[in-house]
């Protein structure tokens, strides 16, 4: 099964280490009507939403990966331009893998780092236009 997931050349996803701080202030200094609250309240992680995921990943955490299982999904949860801003200038890329296996939650999903097999690397914008 396919896994998308948003990462830098190092394999962070945007919500990781200082990239979290930087990519809201970089939507919050560029946005007119950028709420915190409501951006946050319509992101809820896959443990938020699952408890059987909770029970698996609690403890293992660097063993897994939070992406989406679907092209659709990934979108979706990207809704704002000066996120795409971000991701372009600061190198984050979408990253297509192969699964053997993950727990899939309403919005996210997460797979176990050593089960992803990557099969390429685009642009945001190219994967929304293809």
């Amino acid at each position: 099964m396919r896994f998308y997931r948003i990462e830098n050349k190092k394999g962070q996803g945007p919500y990781r280490n200082d990239h979290v701080i930087n990519m809201f202030n970089y939507i919050y200094n560029n946005s007119d009507s950028f709420d915190f609250d409501s951006y946050y309240e319509t992101r809820p992680t896959p443990l938020e939403e699952n408890r059987i995921i909770s029970s698996n990943f609690i403890g293992h955490e660097k063993n897994f990966i939070f992406g989406f299982s679907s092209k659709k999904k990934l979108i979706a949860w990207f809704t704002f331009a000066n996120e795409y801003e971000y991701f372009e200038k600061y190198g984050f890329k979408v990253s297509v893998y192969n699964a053997t296996e993950t727990y899939k939650s309403k919005f996210q999903t997460i797979a176990r780092r050593k089960d992803l097999t990557l099969v390429k690397k685009i642009n945001f914008k190219d994967f929304i236009d293809n």
